[in-house]
């Protein structure tokens, strides 16, 4: 998909970096971002490409800070960020508590294990 999505549903996952993922959120749309960026240098997640793993220390800032101002472009005025969460335990909550959420996921078996827990 290119541009933005025109609307948030209630619960949006998507399958994709985080980088690229962070450019169909619209402008102000989100209220909290829950994330959990990868180790630098210190996992091994059987991608191609994979982020964190061998940039250097300055490369991986870089990259943090470049992902952290798109979440800030996608943040309400007064939306937060939480820098941890596990693999859909948070989407899980947000979705028993009735709110609206998005999560990104790049692996597709851990996307696949996201939507079994949500269909449970």
């Amino acid at each position: 998909m290119d541009g933005e999505l025109p609307a948030l549903p209630a619960a949006t996952l998507i399958r994709g970096r985080a980088s690229e993922a962070l450019d169909l959120l619209p402008a102000e749309s989100v209220r909290t971002v829950v994330t959990s960026p990868p180790y630098w240098s210190l996992r091994v997640y059987d991608i191609e490409d994979p982020f964190g793993r061998n940039d250097t220390l300055g490369d991986y800032v870089a990259n943090i800070v470049a992902d952290f101002r798109q979440l800030r472009r996608a943040l309400k005025g007064d939306g937060t960020i939480w820098p941890y969460a596990g693999s859909g335990t948070t989407l899980l909550a947000a979705a028993q508590l009735r709110r609206r959420w998005v999560g990104i996921e790049l692996k597709a078996e851990f996307v696949l294990l996201i939507e079994r827990r949500m269909n449970g």
